[in-house]
């Protein structure tokens, strides 16, 4: 439950390589779940979808978050991805 330990250490290893995406998806996870500060989720959870558009869990984090901070267009347009794309994985 050290989770701005955590954060700074995941901060650190995207410093260190910054193409390590699962640092990125974890302190998105810790940001949005544990910190309630979905506006630096969302920055993780963009720099992940840029790598990876079609990141389902992502943008379905995402717009969780956009609908936390009432961006309702933009959490509704990530959740329409992210159903279109589970759909196509099926």
């Amino acid at each position: 439950k050290q989770y701005d330990k955590a954060i700074t250490d995941f901060t650190k290893a995207i410093e260190l390589n910054s193409k390590h995406m699962e640092s990125y998806v974890l302190r998105a996870w810790i940001y949005q779940t544990f910190k309630n500060d979905f506006v630096n989720a969302i920055n993780d959870y963009n720099k992940i979808l840029e790598v990876n558009p079609n990141d389902v869990e992502s943008l379905n984090n995402r717009a969780y978050c956009y609908g936390k901070l009432g961006a309702d267009a933009k959490a509704q347009a990530d959740r329409e991805k992210a159903k279109s794309l589970d759909k196509l994985n099926k």
